[in-house]
């Protein structure tokens, strides 16, 4: 994957969900070979993943303004496009709100934080800075409580040492 803002390539490992209908791999495995067959004819043998559509469902021609070439001459969709399939997507399930495609990193540090990932490790696979504070910025004041809590974890830390300083009998 390409990091626009490191400048940079970086390898990227998903890993297959255990439910095949819910999987992001096996369905972006099943978009690439549907899309090779259907540009087989047209010579083309590389592409964006999320290419331009026309309201008819072809493949979007290039874009001109004054006779000049305008967006990615690939055909790639630009992130306000992106943005605009998240929003409509969104609202087909009764969420509220305006979604962008942006709404989606977030969710996944979100989701990443409640499932136990440290937050070092979310930073590097999406791509930020270790010192980045944008990612910070995505740890909402919930993530500080409860368990989370760094002091929770000092205390529970300082009770384990006592307890094996007392030869690990338990109250």
């Amino acid at each position: 994957m390409y990091r626009k803002k490191r400048k940079k390539w970086q390898e990227v490992e998903v890993p297959l969900d255990p439910e095949p209908e819910l999987c992001a791999v096996r369905s972006v495995r099943a978009l690439v070979a549907e899309m090779e067959a259907a540009l087989a004819g047209e010579d083309r043998t590389a592409f964006p993943l999320f290419q331009r559509i026309d309201r008819y469902g072809y493949l979007a021609p290039e874009m001109t303004r004054g006779g000049e070439p305008i967006g990615d001459p690939s055909g790639r969709m630009t992130e306000e496009a992106a943005s605009d399939v998240v929003d409509r997507s969104i609202r087909r399930t009764g969420r509220p709100g305006k979604w962008t495609s942006h709404a989606l990193r977030r969710g996944g540090v979100k989701s990443a934080r409640d499932a136990g990932a440290d937050i070092v490790d979310i930073g590097r696979h999406g791509g930020w800075d270790d010192r980045s504070k944008a990612l910070i910025g995505y740890i909402d004041e919930e993530d500080s409580k409860g368990a989370r809590n760094p002091l929770v974890k000092i205390g529970q830390a300082a009770q384990e040492r006592a307890q094996k300083n007392r030869g690990g009998t338990s109250l």
